[in-house]
């Protein structure tokens, strides 16, 4: 039985660290974690903290939690975003899932937009 046990453990670590190893994928974290106006993440962007702030460019998907989160750079493919306070500024390439207490999107979104919150606003750019 413990064998079993240890077989899907192993199993389910496998499978999760195995795409992050062979597509790449950048992770940051810590209480105040961003990347600079100058900086371009070339793989898929795992991010959290406290206060998060993207203004650079990810050429992947971002996955973002923080208290604050603030995206004002670009993003080329999908975004998931969950925090108290979610500012979207920067322009993101695909798909939008967003969670939050009060989220505002400003930015052009290239697909679709999936938003939950206590407070949505949606103005400036385009969805879709």
């Amino acid at each position: 039985m413990i064998m079993k046990k240890q077989k899907i453990i192993l199993f389910a670590v496998l499978v999760f660290l195995v795409p992050a190893v062979v597509f790449g994928a950048t992770f940051k974290g810590g209480n105040n974690p961003g990347v600079g106006s100058s900086e371009t993440i070339n793989d898929d962007l795992y991010i959290g903290g406290n206060s998060v702030s993207v203004t650079g460019v990810t050429m992947g998907d971002l996955f973002v939690a923080g208290q604050s989160v603030l995206v004002s750079g670009q993003i080329r493919q999908d975004l998931f975003a969950g925090g108290n306070n979610v500012t979207i500024i920067g322009n993101v390439g695909d798909d939008v899932k967003i969670g939050g207490n009060t989220v505002l999107i400003q930015g052009g979104v290239g697909g679709d937009a999936m938003v939950g919150g206590n407070q949505i606003m949606i103005s400036g750019g385009q969805i879709g």
